[in-house]
């Protein structure tokens, strides 16, 4: 019945994709688990960290290596012909270097792919961080509310023994006897069932991190503290969307474009070319003369320096003219992109906010809920004891008390869950 309600907890909580099911990294009988190693385990297992690891650290090394754009071009030559006029041999090496404005957008555009792969792999971390934090918390949670479904298990059983000892004496009919078995094993089959959740997503969770299945696990950490949220971000120094991963995302793709474009623009303007060449011929019969012998062969150096001045692109309707436009209708979309993501972003928070606001005054009046249910259990039982209530009474007392829990783990869960999309939203730590 209500691990049917427990299990819900899980529902938003589900393993991220990026997870990998790989060979344990500890498999000793008991380990303690905080917050902070879990996090650690699952970013090392991750998939998803991995693949993006290795874009970053292949723009990263596109980036510092972009400077070699301005390497010169350089080639050796050697050749051997022959005619009517005898054998000739010889060999060149040639240099040249190409100086226009596309070298420096070259570089540009390599430091935006290692920026963007660098925001995309925090990204990817601060996902999968949210989910193992999100998962974590469930757990304790749902560990918490186990505990009093035993509680109210082993008070069961001790109900059902009492009541066998005055059936034995005479005290109490066969129906009250019946009654209150027929409780105990309703409460029994409950705590198995919402003890057997637990332990499913426990071992999902854990196997998930890397530890063995045979690895008893105990969460460490305790629920934090729920201190409310400065609702005017003053408290942040910033504004609210700031540091957005996907609004950087969007914003390095605009400035992307804008590379792109400006290299386009460039094939407009003139572009320098800088040459030089040494040519050797060997003056004799290199099949039957001594290949060795420097006064053989001559040598040619040479220099050259060349402009080119592009005409064709500075046409109406040519093709340079035509992409231009065309990375302006990109620039443009874009432009709007980032300002819908942005209000989205933007109200994104805000319902947060009020549905955090809504949640501290619920998880008051629920803590309230909890205390008056447990007291009127309580006084139940006590006067079930004195023969003033039956067990159906005391049944419906607990069913009270259990659904008070349940909606206040619910409550704790859901605040828990915002606050964890705030942080993702706002890209900052708001300490959960």
């Amino acid at each position: 019945m209500k691990y049917v309600i427990l299990s819900l907890l899980f529902a938003g909580c589900l393993l991220a994709p990026g997870f990998s099911q790989t060979t344990a990294a500890v498999s000793q009988a008991s380990f303690d688990l905080d917050l902070a190693t879990a996090v650690k385990m699952a970013l090392e297992h991750s998939y998803a960290v991995k693949e993006t690891m290795v874009d970053f650290q292949t723009a990263k090394t596109m980036f510092q290596t972009a400077w070699s754009t301005f390497y010169p071009s350089s080639s050796f030559s050697a050749s051997l012909s022959t005619n009517n006029t005898g054998t000739k041999l010889g060999a060149g090496v040639n240099l040249g270097l190409g100086l226009g404005a596309s070298k420096i957008f070259y570089i540009q555009s390599a430091g935006n792919d290692f920026e963007t792969a660098q925001i995309t792999l925090n990204q990817t971390k601060a996902q999968l961080t949210s989910q193992v934090k999100k998962y974590y918390w469930s757990l304790v949670l749902y560990a918490r509310q186990l505990g009093m479904l035993e509680s109210q298990k082993d008070a069961e059983a001790r109900r059902l023994e009492t009541v066998k000892a005055r059936y034995d004496l005479g005290l109490v009919s066969e129906i009250d006897m019946l009654q209150a078995e027929y409780e105990y094993k309703s409460q029994l089959v409950e705590f198995q069932s919402a003890q057997n959740t637990y332990n499913t997503n426990m071992l999902q969770f854990t196997q998930a991190l890397g530890i063995n299945r045979t690895t008893r696990v105990n969460l460490t950490d305790s629920i934090p503290e729920i201190n409310g949220v400065d609702a005017d971000f003053s408290a942040y120094g910033m504004d609210k969307t700031v540091n957005n991963p996907e609004l950087k995302l969007l914003g390095l793709s605009y400035q992307a474009v804008e590379i792109a474009k400006n290299n386009i623009m460039s094939g407009l303007f003139p572009t320098l070319s800088l040459g030089m060449s040494v040519s050797w011929a060997f003056n004799r019969d290199p099949f039957s003369d001594p290949l060795f012998d420097a006064e053989d062969w001559s040598s040619s150096p040479g220099f050259s320096l060349s402009v080119s001045v592009p005409l064709d692109c500075w046409l109406p309707y040519s093709q340079t003219q035509t992409s231009l436009l065309k990375q302006d209708a990109v620039l443009q979309k874009l432009a709007y992109s980032i300002q819908e993501k942005q209000e989205s972003v933007q109200r994104e928070v805000m319902t947060l906010m009020l549905d955090l606001a809504q949640i501290e005054t619920q998880i008051q009046s629920l803590d309230v809920n909890v205390a008056l249910a447990q007291k009127n259990l309580a006084l139940v039982e006590q006067l079930y004891e004195n023969g003033r209530k039956n067990l159906l009474e005391v049944k419906d007392a607990r069913n009270s008390m259990t659904t008070a829990s349940v909606k206040l783990v619910q409550a704790r869960l859901a605040y828990l869950s915002d606050i964890l999309d705030l942080e993702y939203l706002l890209g900052i730590d708001l300490g959960i």
